[in-house]
């Protein structure tokens, strides 16, 4: 399991995506970035993580409505 963060510069919050790594997650990222480029969007991925939305859930809430940055 992983997450793909896309975070764009000029806004608050940002987008979490939970995947499985392989191939198909780099492929994502490409065609991401060939769509929207470099400039105003940073696209992180993360590979080990120890459940950094685990506050926010204990407490009842969409993380990604929540625009969690």
């Amino acid at each position: 399991m992983c997450y793909l963060i896309a975070k764009k510069f000029s806004e608050t919050g940002c987008l979490a995506l939970q995947m499985t790594h392989g191939q198909h997650l780099a492929d994502f990222k490409e065609r991401l970035v060939q769509a929207v480029g470099y400039e105003d969007i940073q696209l992180v991925t993360i590979s080990r993580p120890s459940d950094p939305l685990k506050p926010l859930k204990s407490g009842g809430l969409n993380p990604l409505i929540l625009g969690y940055s």
